[in-house]
């Protein structure tokens, strides 16, 4: 049988089955049946029983990609769903009836956070400045007031001449109680470094009528600038600090502070009567250790009320500063004015054993000794 290809005009020999086969093969192949590449040659077929069996195998394959292709595409329904049981019939009664109590339940309300903000807690002011505004906390204690073994009144009249021996600071032959500033920092970590903030500053001072503690406490970080910037002209009104670790921790971390933000400090160049070093000069081994808190309890005999401890409190600022609640906080200012009083007493009786041993009564055979080293 001769046919003409349609696009070359050729005639073509075979069958009709075979030339279907034939193009069917080559098209298979990336060929078109009407265009042979070169070297190619297409498979002969050599008689009709070779082309019956190979057409038959073609439609067998044909017919069951067919079937795949349906099976594929075909959608299968899901059986359908028996019906539920009624109320108290069968097993599934129970459930119903429990689904049905369930859906029966009074809801739970969730309220929302409560925001309290410090001021309500705590009896403060705003004092606005021109780097923005800062909350400060004024707290007084008169000259009669008593913390430890020695009221205000009499720790202010203790000469203070032993402090540069006790420091080897020559700076501090003319330190007086009248022109130091008691300072203590509550801070957001123990490392120090640029991403420490100092968020309250306690600073303590004597008046003519008696004790005045003023602290400074962050809001929010964007208040930084504006409470250095107070804390700062309060610094230039004296000429001494008084600090427990200030020279390794609080002095450094504040200069830091005053760095970043771009303010001039002369906080550095104070002379700085740390009262670590003599009180491990005269209590070492004395006692467990010579950390403050220690030092209060064990020496002065005072003991706090509800305070926190020292380690909760980066904690409870990161809180108050994420929710807005100022509850937790608010036990941190009693912390803060604790330790400036301590550290008043503590001054107090680091220069009393040294002014007048007989009138301090030394407790322990270890400040006995630790005269006799100063001044032998």
């Amino acid at each position: 049988m001769r046919r003409a290809d349609q696009r070359s005009g050729r005639e073509v020999e075979g069958s009709g089955i075979g030339t279907v086969e034939r193009n069917i093969k080559v098209r298979s192949l990336g060929v078109r049946s009407s265009e042979k590449r070169k070297g190619e040659s297409r498979i002969p077929i050599k008689n009709s029983e070779h082309r019956t069996h190979y057409s038959e195998l073609s439609i067998s394959k044909v017919m069951d990609l067919k079937e795949r292709l349906n099976r594929l595409t075909s959608i299968s329904k899901p059986p359908p769903a028996p019906p539920s049981p009624l109320v108290g019939e069968g097993e599934g009664g129970g459930d119903l009836r429990q689904r049905i109590d369930r859906l029966l339940e009074p809801k739970k309300v969730y309220r929302k956070r409560e925001i309290i903000p410090v001021e309500q807690l705590v009896r403060g002011e705003i004092i606005s400045t021109p780097d923005g505004e800062a909350f400060r906390i004024s707290e007084y204690y008169p000259p009669d007031f008593r913390y430890g073994e020695m009221s205000l009144s009499e720790i202010l009249n203790i000469p203070t001449y032993p402090a540069h021996l006790l420091t080897q600071d020559e700076r501090l032959k003319e330190l007086d109680f009248q022109k130091a500033l008691f300072l203590d920092t509550e801070t957001t970590g123990l490392s120090g470094g640029t991403g420490t903030f100092a968020f309250m500053v306690g600073l303590g001072f004597f008046e003519r009528d008696g004790f005045s503690i003023l602290q400074f406490f962050m809001r929010d970080y964007s208040e930084e600038k504006a409470s250095l910037s107070l804390i700062n002209e309060l610094l230039k009104s004296f000429q001494f600090l008084i600090t427990f670790n200030g020279k390794q921790y609080d002095i450094p971390l504040l200069e830091t502070r005053f760095i970043l933000n771009r303010t001039t400090s002369k906080i550095r160049e104070m002379p700085n009567f740390d009262l670590l070093y003599p009180s491990r000069k005269i209590w070492k081994g004395a006692y467990e250790n010579c950390r403050l808190v220690t030092l209060e309890s064990q020496l002065l005999g005072m003991e706090r009320g509800d305070d926190v401890p020292s380690e909760w409190i980066p904690q409870l600022y990161f809180e108050y500063v994420q929710t807005g609640n100022a509850q937790r906080i608010t036990p941190v200012f009693y912390h803060n004015r604790m330790d400036i009083l301590t550290m008043v007493a503590l001054a107090g009786r680091i220069h009393l054993v040294y002014h007048d041993p007989l009138v301090a009564r030394p407790r322990r055979g270890i400040e006995h000794l630790a005269l006799r080293r100063l001044f032998w």
